[in-house]
């Protein structure tokens, strides 16, 4: 994390607004060390940068409109976005022709909560180059999940899902609600971080337990979960940081635990507005505020076989616009989403468009784990199927990967200095910002969730009709717990990603890679887009971000 007392500093004033909690990584919000969102710095990097952002970026508001990604300014006209989402197909398609040396495929990102605009797209401006060189043309789906932006929606603008005319003069009620709730609360969000502190103390036993599970699972499906290389690490300064910061936990606690809730539901409304805007949803055919495109007229089935009207966010449209096209529909198509990003992988999977997904990655899902076993699991099952007719994915078998924090780092994820209650994102949702009816209603990307539900997915059995079991088409990698290296030019080097040592690091054109997540955040900072990182077989980076 870069400048943690900025960080600080952040979250003390988001506290005092109102948006106490959320956790801020480096990759979260665009820090000083970072280039921030409307400064000359970053100007400078948009203008530089023009063509290769409108080629690669989709960025979408907080409707589910498609936003220009260079201001962040809604689009003139239906026609403009059409044509921004044709130049987008037609680059796809040129770069499948120039492709050379195996099959050329398209990687589609999606990001999680948390992140700011311009760290979304700084992300994609660092590796988009990298992706490309290993084959894949990229797409980054860059959606509105600021925690300011999310809760400020929850005071000023949505009740009850909907946009309202009158939000903006009962915030005030809302807002001293959210505060009552908190004092009211404050036993309660004790109790469950103190429950949770307690059962994430024992780490010998956690780790005791997570080598049992390995090998539980690795009996009846070889190499179906990896747990990387790791040389542990000391957890001295973090029970120290712990221990110090207690008494001001007492105070951050309560308000964490409630207060931050409206900003995860305005996220999760905004993963549904990617596909479905409020103008989908209408109350009357002749809503004046609604400019419905032509084109998204049509039915497309689902994955359950029923025929729902075509949505009118600026992802669905998107992804219907490369399904149009004969040539790009054809192109292979590898989906990765990181924390909530994951949830928008697993509705995309389930629009049943005619798309060939040759890879689908989770990286610590913040979905739940019914999900999983009601979308995923599923749609590679149908993937499997001898017969092509009857065949989802256009009879190709897709391959699945889930990656995971150690359940040491997801339990004790230290977050503004230590100052809000301990334990990763996930562990929030599950513990606070939700109330799980069962564990199927936990969090997928957490590793102590999904051990339990891995013997839920069916085996193949006698059924002749399918290519192969499930399982052998899955794979579960978990990030020990070690120091955070970053990889040297020469490392790098080592997984065909190649970069001149002078263009690397800090200060750089391409920012640190590295080799393991220690933090829920990390997972971007990975070269996330190759295979050896999804099945935990990369080499271990050795060196320190210069």
């Amino acid at each position: 994390m870069q400048n943690k007392f900025y960080l600080l500093g952040y979250i003390a004033l988001f506290f005092l607004s109102g948006c106490t909690g959320l956790p801020l990584n480096s990759n979260d919000y665009p820090v000083p060390k970072e280039i921030s969102k409307g400064t000359k710095e970053y100007n400078d990097m948009i203008k530089k940068h023009e063509k290769e952002i409108k080629n690669h970026v989709i960025a979408i508001g907080r409707d589910g409109d498609l936003r220009s990604p260079l201001t962040g300014k809604e689009m003139p006209s239906s026609q403009y976005e059409d044509d921004y989402f044709i130049n987008i197909v037609e680059n796809i398609k040129e770069y499948v022709r120039k492709k050379t040396g195996g099959a050329p495929e398209l990687l589609i990102y999606i990001h999680g909560g948390l992140n700011s605009e311009g760290g979304a797209l700084q992300r994609a401006l660092n590796n988009y180059q990298l992706i490309k060189n290993s084959g894949k043309y990229p797409i980054f789906i860059n959606w509105r999940s600021g925690p300011a932006t999310t809760y400020l929606a929850h005071l000023w603008r949505i009740r009850q899902g909907e946009k309202s005319d009158t939000a903006l003069m009962t915030s005030p009620v809302y807002l001293a609600t959210d505060v009552g709730k908190s004092i009211i609360n404050a036993p309660k969000a004790w109790l469950v971080s103190g429950e949770h502190l307690i059962r994430s103390l024992n780490k010998d036993k956690i780790t005791t337990d997570l080598d049992s599970q390995i090998k539980f699972h690795n009996d009846s499906h070889p190499d179906l979960v990896t747990l990387t290389e790791g040389k542990g690490r000391s957890n001295f300064f973090r029970h120290l940081q712990w221990a110090a910061t207690s008494p001001f936990k007492i105070v951050t606690t309560p308000f964490t635990y409630t207060m931050s809730k409206p900003a995860w539901d305005i996220m999760l409304r905004r993963t549904n507005t990617l596909f479905y805007t409020p103008c989908d949803l209408k109350k009357t055919p002749k809503d004046s505020h609604c400019d419905i495109s032509p084109e998204m007229e049509g039915n497309e089935k689902s994955s359950a076989g029923i025929e729902l009207k075509s949505g009118n966010g600026a992802l669905y449209r998107f992804l219907s616009a490369l399904e149009q096209d004969d040539e790009a529909s054809k192109v292979k198509i590898t989906l990765i989403g990181h924390s909530m990003g994951a949830i928008v992988v697993n509705d995309i999977i389930n629009l049943g468009l005619n798309l060939t997904y040759k890879n689908i990655v989770h990286m610590a899902s913040a979905d739940s784990i019914e999900n999983f076993l009601n979308k995923v699991v599923p749609y590679i099952d149908c993937s499997l199927e001898k017969n092509k007719e009857s065949a989802c994915n256009n009879g190709v078998p897709v391959k699945f990967y889930s990656l995971y924090l150690h359940p040491d780092n997801e339990n004790r994820e230290v977050s503004a200095e230590g100052f809000t209650p301990s334990g990763s994102l996930l562990t929030w949702i599950d513990g606070m910002f939700t109330i799980p009816k069962t564990v199927l209603d936990k969090r997928s990307g957490r590793w102590d969730n999904m051990t339990r539900a891995i013997e839920l997915i069916p085996p193949v059995g006698e059924r002749s009709e399918k290519q192969n079991d499930i399982k052998e088409q899955m794979s579960f990698t978990i990030f020990n717990t070690e120091e955070r290296k970053a990889y040297s030019p020469d490392g790098l080097s080592k997984l065909g990603i190649n970069i001149a040592p002078q263009d690397y690091g800090k200060n750089g054109k391409v920012k640190c890679l590295y080799s393991t997540a220690q933090k829920h955040g990390d997972f971007g900072d990975l070269p996330f887009w190759l295979q050896e990182v999804w099945e935990g077989s990369h080499p271990t980076a050795q060196g320190v971000c210069k």
